[in-house]
């Protein structure tokens, strides 16, 4: 087995997202990698600039970043000839390692949009040094940048020598080094730019510590959302069904959130989200499960209060702004009729709450009888 730090250098359109490439927004333009043997010893470096063939000119911002040009990028050779003398390098038993999550997905889109074969094992697994650095050195969530941590771990560095892709891999492999991965090198991630065709394609991966579920793909959105697969939970020790003690509920904001326990392993943790793919259209979901205690229960019950008292207020002050848009009206409509400015039906008036007294048979009695006179006459004449 070996381990391949790789960093990519990627260039994108210079008129922005309206005039990309579809299926490839960004374009690679160098790559770079170290080889580390199981031991995380160093084995060999590759390095190649890439000649841009869809984006001719560099963006702005990325030129401001790189040290070379486009007339030093054309004298590179096609992305077809290098990322596959690269897969070639890097051989059958490589394991992938990066400092983020986008460095694999974007070899993809790059491998598909110019027809090199994607020969990858499905799911895609690889190492996000990124995510495992913050599990072992902070608290697991926060992500530091690739200086950042270069600093903190007082690696030495070069001037000027970061966003080359040779340079940033260099350091990432410096960084793994000083990484425990006997324990923390279990924690791979998941590449998803290819999700799970089918149910029986769908991804399980259990990590000892957390369970990570990735369904396959559908075309409506809530069907996703409210798949079974997704919002029944097991205990992902014994594949026991948990009971829900806190039941999904959104946060409003495409996430999901619940509370289960395990009559044997106790209390689970549950988050799962919907995305869409960007090459299908299809939605799929991404489910994480982890064992907690009360304080990580209480934790979620709090979420959901928070969740619930911000849509109470939101609801609130939609309906006092529908109040005053109506009074508002009113006020305007009432004005324009006292200025003569509107004809039509008067507003109505409140009444006065007296109710008017039945005519009584007397007053009836009393009343003239012109309209019976006027009809025997007009019977006469007839």
């Amino acid at each position: 087995m070996h381990y391949i730090v790789f960093d990519l250098e990627w260039n994108q359109s210079p008129k922005g997202k309206e005039d990309s490439v579809p299926g490839m927004p960004f374009e690679i333009i160098e790559i770079g990698a170290v080889k580390l043997n199981e031991h995380l010893e160093k084995e060999g470096e590759y390095c190649e600039l890439v000649c841009p063939q869809e984006y001719m000119t560099i963006h702005f911002q990325i030129r401001k970043m790189l040290s070379y040009t486009m007339k030093d990028l054309k004298k590179g050779r096609l992305f077809q000839d290098v990322c596959k003398d690269f897969l070639a390098w890097c051989g059958d038993d490589a394991v992938f390692c990066t400092w983020g999550p986008g460095d694999l997905t974007e070899l993809e889109r790059n491998m598909n949009h110019f027809g090199v074969a994607n020969h990858f094992p499905k799911p895609l697994l690889f190492l996000d040094l990124q995510k495992i650095y913050s599990m072992e050195y902070q608290d697991g969530k926060v992500r530091s940048s690739l200086q950042h941590v270069v600093e903190e771990l007082k690696i030495p560095e070069t001037k000027g020598d970061y966003h080359r892709a040779i340079s940033d891999a260099r350091y990432t492999a410096a960084v793994a080094q000083k990484l425990d991965f006997e324990q923390y090198g279990k924690y791979k991630s998941v590449d998803l730019y290819r999700i799970p065709d089918s149910v029986e394609d769908e991804f399980h991966l259990n990590f000892g510590t957390y369970e990570k579920y990735v369904s396959h793909g559908v075309e409506d959105h809530e069907q996703c959302a409210q798949d079974k697969k997704l919002r029944i939970v097991k205990c992902y020790v014994c594949q026991k069904k948990a009971k829900a003690r806190t039941p999904w509920f959104s946060d409003n904001q495409g996430r999901y959130f619940g509370v289960f326990e395990c009559t044997e392993h106790g209390l689970i943790k549950g988050r799962y989200r919907v995305k869409q793919d960007s090459e299908t259209g299809l939605y799929y979901g991404i489910r994480i499960l982890k064992q907690t205690d009360r304080e990580g229960a209480d934790a979620v019950v709090e979420r959901k209060r928070r969740v619930e008292e911000k849509a109470a207020r939101r609801l609130e002050a939609r309906r006092q702004e529908a109040l005053e848009r109506k009074q508002m009206a009113n006020a305007a409509m009432k004005d324009a009729f006292d200025k003569g400015l509107v004809e039509g039906v008067q507003p109505k008036k409140k009444k006065s709450g007296k109710k008017k007294k039945p005519a009584t048979k007397q007053a009836a009695s009393q009343m003239p009888a012109t309209s019976q006179v006027g009809a025997n006459s007009a019977t006469r004449q007839i």
